[in-house]
């Protein structure tokens, strides 16, 4: 509720702000060289489902400059293990924008979130929360978004499925 309320509140400032359309750029900006941004923050993004329960665990792990934080947060009435991941990737650039990260990799182990998130792709039950994150995009000076395999992602995986098992 406190971040649905913060994107609301961003989404009402950005359009009482005298920005000329032409020069606010509404894409997020993705990073093609790695490189390019040494200072970048990897955050690494994952959720639980419990279909009987219809709630999730999502998770995310911030590394940045040599120190890792984990987070999670409880979700309630998600309807699929898409939307979970969905909302841990949107609560976790919500969390990045709160810890001042202007730089961002967020990997993921959901491929068809990443594919449609970087293809600003449609997907009719994550409509509104792929906005959101297109959304939260543009308030980063650098964003790129990475499929990674779910071996890859295990550290936010056990934290995900850790969180679900003590609900």
């Amino acid at each position: 509720e406190t971040i649905l309320k913060a994107i609301r509140e961003a989404r009402e400032w950005t359009s009482a702000q005298n920005l000329n359309p032409t020069h606010h750029q509404t894409n997020p900006r993705i990073n093609q060289d790695p490189n390019l941004v040494p200072s970048r923050t990897c955050m690494y993004t994952d959720a639980a489902w419990n279909p009987s329960t219809k709630c999730a665990e999502l998770a995310w792990i911030i590394d940045d400059a040599g120190s890792s934080s984990s987070h999670s947060a409880t979700a309630t009435f998600v309807a699929s293990p898409l939307t979970a991941e969905t909302l841990a990737l949107r609560d976790a650039m919500t969390s990045a924008l709160h810890c001042g990260i202007n730089a961002l990799l967020i990997c993921s182990d959901s491929q068809i979130l990443i594919n449609l998130v970087n293809s600003r792709g449609r997907h009719v039950e994550i409509a509104v929360l792929l906005e959101d994150i297109q959304f939260l995009s543009t308030l980063f000076n650098v964003v790129e978004f990475k499929f990674i395999p779910r071996l890859d992602n295990h550290r936010d995986d056990c934290v995900a499925k850790h969180a679900l098992s003590l609900m």
